[in-house]
Order: C-alpha cells, then structure tokens, then sequence
C-alpha cells in the first residue's frame, strides 16, 4: 500500500489508495487548505513481490532401514525469487526422523538466486513401517510452513547369535543326575530391541540308560516372566521341553533349565544329550548353534558281562483292551521298588499303582476307564533301573 503523511502546525493528514497490482504507477494527491488552497500531485511507483522457492522433493520414501542404523537423504530448497528467505526451524513429528545438524544455526537467511541443502535421517529405533512428515518454517517475508512427508520401515536386520550347548556329565547308575541346559546370548541383547515369547526345544538321548523326570527353571530367565514350562516325552528317547514367557526383553548367558532324572542299567555305558528342532518364537531372526553333551554311566557294563539273570525280562504289555478297561500284563524283574503310572497326551500324571506292587504275584493288572476321556495314554512301568513303556488309545 502506498501511504503519505503531512505533519503540519494545525492537523496530520494521511491518504491510502487502492492495493496496487504488479509493477503499476499510482498517482495521489494532497490539499493545504489554510492559509491558501493548494493542491500538489505526487507520483508514486511500486511493484509487489511474492516468495518464489522451490523444493527438490516434497516425497521422501527412506525404504528399508535396519534398525538403529540410519538413512540421510538430501532436500534442496532453492529460492528463485529477489527476496530473501528466513527459515526459521526445521520440525519433525516422529522421534524416527530429524534433520541432521551440519554447523547450521537457525535462523538461516537464504539470499535470492541461492539455494541451500538440507539433510533429513532416518533413524528407527524400533521395528516397523513409520510415517510422518517434516515442516520447514520460513518466516520471512511472510510465515509459510512447507511439509515434507517422509516413509521408511526399519528392519531387524542381521540375526541374533545363541549358542546352547549341555557339559559332560557323570552319574552312578541308578541314582539321580541333573542335567544343566545351558544358553549363551549377546552382551548387547538388552539393546537390540529382542523380544521373546515362546521358546521350544527336543533333548534328545539313549531311552535305556537315561529316564528324565521333571525339568526345573535355571538362571538365565527372570522367573516373574515365565507363564508356564514343562517337559513331555511323548517320543521314547526325545524329550520336549517347552517355555512360555509374558513377552520378555531380555535374557542372560545362564543355565536356561535343569532337567532332572536318573540314570538305567541300559544297553550302554553312556549316552549323548543333544538340543534338536530348537524353536524360539521372536521378532528378531536367531541362529542358534548347538553343542551337545554327554553323560557317563558308572557302574553299567554291556549286556554281555552283567552277571544276572536275564531270562526273564521286565515286560509291560496290554493282553486285552476294551471301551470299559485295559488289563496290562506285568512282569518284574527285580525286587526293587516298582511304580506303574499312566499319563495323558499332555504329560499329566492320571494314575499311580506303587505300593501295591511291591508284593505283586500276580502278573495282571486291570485299569478301568470311569475317569478317563477319550485319547492317546501312556503306561509307565518302572522296576528298579528297569524302565517300560506303552501307549494306549481309550474311545468311549
């Protein structure tokens, strides 16, 4: 707008024409009227400029990222015009993307016929697709916010490294052996962003020299997090082991489980412990290396030189099996402690006869079937280091 002003003894007088268009020649008058009338003509010429910038990418799509790495992509933001350009600040409404600071202080003047270069990043530092956008502030000659919208996703990138592997082992036949499942992990697991829901794995050994039990938790996992975790030998000779967590986030080099049994007068003097169809339900890729182990018998010998009787063998084995019952038949070899136990299809102990084979003479026993469901059973007959097994469908 074109404004002229008079200061004069009596009065101010002000006049504002019309806006202007572009590059146009105005004329405006102004009148003394005291102490005579005179009138004076003024010729005013203006020209209105507007901002004239330009941007090299108002789209950025950082693609695939891995995660806490990053990504720096370049904006020219050239101004065309005969003005010059404030911007103010650069503004980003993700933690995943800033503007990456190269000496440059805002304010930042940007003189006509110059341009600038801007660098955007992308860092993630979680797992995902991430959108946004960045705002480029100019604020003079006049407030303009400039967005620019930005893609990326970040991935995990490379694979996680375990390692689980089981020591040699030494027990005296018959008696009680805990067996240490040990797990190594990366220093760094805290900060890779890991999480684990669900972890799976086979023990697999020799069914004639090792009778595994029960399983208890070791030191590698923080117990509060654990939802549940058992040990099923539905395979004679493969045991499984399965542990269930509340979405866990980190996990120490440790021993990951004990698994508890006892050692049996089998066909050798020893037998390999190894972990097989390793499974670990996570949002990172891990490769897990595996290092079996061992366990050494003392007191066994081969078959061959042991100095008992062996003609007549431990037998467990159904002679007759109907909708109502089973009748297994039973013969036992040593005098030592004996148990017969059945249990279900998800290793949940459903019967249990031992004291009343200790002074067993007859050589049938009859299971009936009120309080079994429909599915797969399993009988265990267990006579001293002796141990059989069968298994046993009931319809009803």
């Amino acid at each position: 707008h074109y404004c002229i002003c008079l200061l004069c003894e009596s009065s101010l007088y002000c006049s504002v024409p019309e806006k202007p268009n572009l590059n146009t020649v105005k004329s405006m008058h102004y009148q003394i009227i005291e102490p005579c009338n005179i009138v004076r003509y003024l010729y005013l010429k203006g020209r209105r400029t507007v901002p004239k910038y330009e941007l090299s990418s108002r789209i950025i799509d950082f693609g695939k990222v891995q995660i806490f790495s990053s990504s720096n992509k370049k904006i020219v933001l050239q101004n065309k015009g005969e003005i010059d350009l404030k911007i103010e600040d650069i503004i980003s409404a993700s933690e995943h993307y800033k503007f990456y600071d190269s000496g440059i202080d805002f304010p930042i003047t940007l003189k006509a016929k110059n341009d600038i270069e801007l660098h955007l990043l992308y860092t993630p530092n979680s797992l995902g697709h991430h959108s946004s956008q960045v705002e480029i502030l100019i604020s003079e000659p006049c407030r303009i916010s400039e967005k620019i919208y930005v893609f990326g996703e970040s991935i995990a990138g490379d694979s996680l490294s375990f390692k689980m592997h089981i020591p040699r082992i030494t027990a005296t036949l018959g008696e009680k052996v805990v067996i240490p499942i040990n797990i190594s992990v990366p220093q760094n697991i805290s900060e890779q962003l890991f999480t684990l829901e669900k972890m799976s794995f086979d023990l697999c050994f020799n069914p004639t020299t090792f009778l595994p039990d029960r399983i208890n938790l070791g030191n590698s996992i923080d117990e509060s997090k654990i939802k549940s975790f058992n040990l099923i030998e539905n395979i004679i000779g493969r045991a499984n082991i399965d542990i269930s967590f509340d979405s866990i986030n980190e996990l120490s080099s440790g021993v990951l489980v004990y698994v508890i049994g006892r050692t049996l007068l089998g066909n050798s003097f020893y037998t390999t412990l190894k972990p097989e169809k390793i499974q670990l339900f996570s949002n990172r890729i891990i490769d897990v290396e595996i290092e079996e182990g061992e366990l050494e018998i003392i007191g066994n010998c081969l078959p061959k030189d042991r100095i008992i009787d062996m003609s007549r063998q431990t037998v467990l084995m159904i002679k007759n099996i109907s909708r109502e019952s089973a009748i297994f038949k039973i013969n036992l070899i040593s005098d030592d402690d004996a148990c017969f136990i059945i249990y279900n299809n998800l290793g949940m102990e459903i019967l249990k006869i031992s004291d009343e084979l200790q002074n067993f003479s007859n050589n049938e026993l009859n299971i009936r079937f009120e309080n079994f469901s429909s599915g797969i059973y399993y009988a265990v007959l267990i006579n001293g280091n002796i141990t059989r097994h069968v298994s046993f469908p009931v319809i009803k």
